[in-house]
């Protein structure tokens, strides 16, 4: 082997060494797309129509056209009362005020997942006397009828009545 041979020889083994020693960049993954989150203060107000320790039922819009309609939201124990010193205090038919945060997000296949913490509750109004009635139920009282009335049995005279 000549020393030119041997030289060119060297040369290429350490351009080849050189070359194999270098970092290859990977090839990224595509990544998913990430979900859109929306964060927003919002706050309603309306008519209590149910009510528990962790739960909240509002009546909105009953004076508009369209009617009224309710909205649930869950309460945890961070909910801030205005103007009364506990939830125990407020009773359905009382007007109040919700401070809630509604975030929404939506996913990469285009579903939007909606949740919903209350922040505060406002008392406006107490609920008006008359407006939540007592039920009162009664036994049934057997009676005969009147004449000329007919009796819960049927008529006389018909099959599966005699």
């Amino acid at each position: 082997m000549s020393a030119r041979t041997a030289i060119t020889a060297a040369i290429a083994c350490m351009t080849l060494s050189f070359i194999c020693s270098q970092p290859v960049p990977a090839q990224e993954a595509p990544q998913a797309e990430q979900p859109q989150v929306q964060v927003a203060i919002k706050q309603v107000s309306g008519v209590i129509s149910g009510l528990s320790s962790g739960f909240i039922a509002i009546e909105l819009g009953g004076g508009s056209a369209k009617g009224a309609r309710e909205s649930a939201f869950n309460l945890d124990k961070n909910v801030r009362i205005v103007h009364k010193k506990s939830l125990k205090e407020l009773s359905v038919g009382d007007t109040v005020s919700l401070d809630y945060e509604e975030t929404v997000t939506k996913q990469a296949d285009g579903k939007k997942m909606r949740k919903t913490r209350v922040i505060a509750i406002t008392f406006l109004k107490a609920a008006p006397q008359g407006l939540i009635a007592q039920e009162e139920t009664q036994p049934l009282q057997k009676s005969e009828p009147k004449a000329g009335e007919l009796s819960l049995k049927g008529i006389k005279g018909e099959a599966g009545n005699e």
